[in-house]
């Protein structure tokens, strides 16, 4: 339950492997959002989507804890820090045998790709990864040719005129 809200929240809010350590209970929201500290010690809000919110409230079921302590616990009980999440990532990759790289940080680049190539902009993805120009979010996201052709047919100026 732990590893699949790993992977979610990963994929479904472009969290720094620091930032999903760090998130504490009191840090979840009611409105299904999480409050995060990101870096520069600049706080955001980040949306997080039913499927890893449902993940994610799955888990907490089953693990307590204090509201001032970190979501993710260890096996053992103790916090999960970043190393940990990464050995947790590690091993899914392993199991699922997954050649090349992927990473919390690939998963960043592929929530930030995804997000732009399902109908979200540039201004709310670079609010939710937490980047302060668009610049840096011209980093993460190179749009493949196909999905440049396919975003222009849903948004054609002079289709959407003529139709």
């Amino acid at each position: 339950m732990r590893d699949r809200a790993i992977v979610l929240l990963f994929l479904d809010t472009g969290l720094r492997l620091s930032e999903l350590a760090g998130v504490r209970r009191c840090d979840l929201r009611t409105d299904g959002s999480i409050k995060v500290l990101g870096k520069g010690a600049r706080e955001r809000i980040v949306p997080v989507g039913n499927a890893a919110r449902h993940a994610l409230l799955r888990y907490l079921r089953h693990a307590e804890g204090d509201p001032s302590e970190p979501v993710l616990r260890s096996r053992g009980g103790g916090p999960l820090g970043w190393r940990g999440i990464q050995q947790v990532f590690n091993r899914l990759k392993a199991r699922a045998g997954i050649p090349g790289r992927c990473s919390p940080h690939t998963m960043r680049h592929t929530f930030a790709r995804s997000y732009l190539v399902n109908g979200g902009d540039a201004f709310s993805l670079q609010r939710i990864l937490g980047h302060t120009t668009l610049d840096m979010v011209k980093r993460y996201v190179a749009l493949a040719d196909a999905d440049l052709v396919g975003r222009h047919r849903a948004a054609s100026p002079a289709d959407h005129l003529m139709a």
